[in-house]
Parts: C-alpha cells; structure tokens; sequence
C-alpha cells in the first residue's frame, strides 16, 4: 500500500531482525518494491500511477552485484512496477523486452479510498484514513481487499516462485512484500509492527534465499535489502 504523501526520505529500511540469507546457494528470489511514484497525496492501491524519472544506475550495480544478469523478471501489471522491472532488464542488456506479468503481484485494493486524493474525502472517509492509520490492518474501508484475501494470493505467489528453482527479480508492492515478509518470519499479518514500524522506502525489498532439503521440503531465509537505486531528489534531501 501506497501513501503518495510520505517524506522523501522514507527510502531508509528499518531494522527488522531475520534470518541472514546466505548467498550462492539454492536460488534466490528479488521482491523489489517499484520506483518513487508520481500522483497526489492519496492512498494509491490498485489506482495505476506512473513512476519519477530519471533513475541512477543503481540497477545495473545491483544485477552485478548479485550475479543476476540472466534472471528473469517479474511484475506486478501495474505501471509503477512495469516501468520499475524496465530498468531491471535494460541493466540486463535486455532493453526493450517485456518483465513477465503475475497478477498476483499487485497491491492490495483499498477500496472506496484507493486513488482518492485526501483533498476530496468525506468527513466519514476521514474517519477510515484516520482508522487506517492508527492501525491499518484492523482498518474498515468498504469496499477493500480483505487482508485474509491478500494473505492468501501472496503465500500462492510465494510457492510459484519458490517451485520454480532458479534465480529471479519481482518488482511488486510495499503491502506484497511486508506480507510475505509476515509468511517467513511468523509475525501476525494484523501487527503494527508490520505495517507501521517498519518503513520499507522505494527501490528495496526481500532477499529470498530457498534450498531443497533431501525430502523435498523447499527450506528458507531472508535478507532486507536496502534500495536498489535513488531518485535525484533523494539526494538533494539527504
């Protein structure tokens, strides 16, 4: 979940203590939250909002770092990913190629609110961003994706990623990830902890580390990763 008002420098991770991936072994899985987003203050679930260009070349660093040049990439279909997954398939060589489209990526629907600017709300629709942000997992909104339901389509996403045994970029969604985050870690999907104390900034992710063990069982660890690039302006506010 988006919030198009956040300060610019939100891209600082916090630390949330996990399992230590251990690269080269097994394969790895790259969930990627996309770029700094262009919009209005609002809350920008599913509403389809553009990217801010020009991007550094952190992504080319980031693919040579992690020995990623031939892995495939993924995404969520919205535009803000797509056009995040691009940058990871230029640094690849690949410019121009399509990532590959996984529903089951996107963010969560916010119902009456999503892509609503704050300006236009409603005394009650006040009351419902008020309440999501005291605690948004506990929050009302009608019309929204029940957590249950986003739960659900990211632990499916997960296993498909995880069977497939090879290394891989998914560019998605802060709520996508924080969730799966939830899955690997055993901390309650409904925790403020999770949704508010850890500020996960644009560009950074999950770092997925997965072994076959000897009876079949797909064994993992995570690592936070800090973000991949930088827009200008995070610089110019440092």
């Amino acid at each position: 979940m988006g919030t198009a008002s956040q300060d610019s420098r939100m891209n600082a991770l916090a630390a949330i203590s996990g399992r230590a991936g251990e690269q080269g072994k097994g394969h790895r899985i790259m969930l990627i939250r996309h770029a700094r987003t262009i919009c209005p203050p609002c809350l920008y679930g599913r509403t389809d909002v553009d990217i801010e260009e020009p991007l550094d070349n952190g992504f080319a660093t980031f693919v040579r770092k992690h020995r990623l040049e031939n892995a495939p990439v993924c995404s969520s279909p919205l535009q803000r990913c797509r056009r995040t997954a691009a940058h990871f398939l230029k640094a690849q060589g690949k410019e121009g190629c399509e990532p590959e489209i996984i529903p089951d990526l996107q963010e969560i629907f916010l119902g009456e609110l999503d892509g609503l600017p704050f300006s236009s709300y409603t005394p009650k629709q006040l009351k419902f961003l008020e309440s999501a942000m005291r605690c948004p997992a506990r929050a009302r909104i009608p019309g929204a994706e029940p957590l249950s339901c986003l739960a659900a389509r990211t632990r499916h996403v997960l296993q498909e990623l995880l069977h497939r045994k090879e290394d891989l970029i998914a560019v998605t969604h802060c709520g996508v990830i924080k969730m799966i985050y939830a899955s690997l870690a055993g901390i309650n999907v409904r925790s403020n902890r999770l949704w508010l104390d850890w500020q996960l900034g644009f560009l950074a992710g999950l770092m997925i580390c997965a072994q076959e063990c000897p009876d079949g069982r797909i064994s993992t660890t995570f690592t936070v990763l800090e973000p991949v690039s930088e827009h200008p302006s995070d610089r110019e506010n440092a």
